[in-house]
């Protein structure tokens, strides 16, 4: 029986943030996208951006503006399981709105050029 991704950590520039339960990576690269004619299916591929996708808690020591105004940083994604992955020059992207509250947060999106696996 093997271990399931449970819980991920993750890090902006060398500090570990909180997050809530259900953040996303996507590794970037490449998407495909069907083109049908009357002969059959071809594709067309176009570049897809690496992305974290999560939601921070909103503690006193999230520095909001910080956060605003991250660009050419490292993203690292830990999960549990031992899997690691990293992004390099990468930027907050999307609106930064914060919610109060025991269901509030932060959400925040990362994007870069591509995410790679590391050790």
């Amino acid at each position: 029986m093997a271990q399931l991704t449970g819980t991920v950590k993750i890090v902006l520039n060398g500090t570990s943030h909180k997050s809530k339960p259900g953040a996303k990576y996507d590794p970037g690269g490449r998407t495909r996208t069907a083109v049908t004619g009357d002969q059959g299916t071809d594709y067309v591929e176009s570049l897809r951006p690496a992305m974290v996708d999560a939601e921070f808690h909103w503690t006193p020591d999230l520095d909001l503006d910080a956060l605003n105004n991250f660009k050419d940083g490292t993203v690292q994604f830990m999960a549990d399981t031992g899997q690691n992955y990293v992004m390099e020059n990468a930027f907050r992207s999307g609106e930064l709105v914060s919610t109060a509250g025991n269901s509030g947060g932060v959400p925040v999106k990362f994007e870069a050029d591509a995410g790679t696996a590391v050790g």
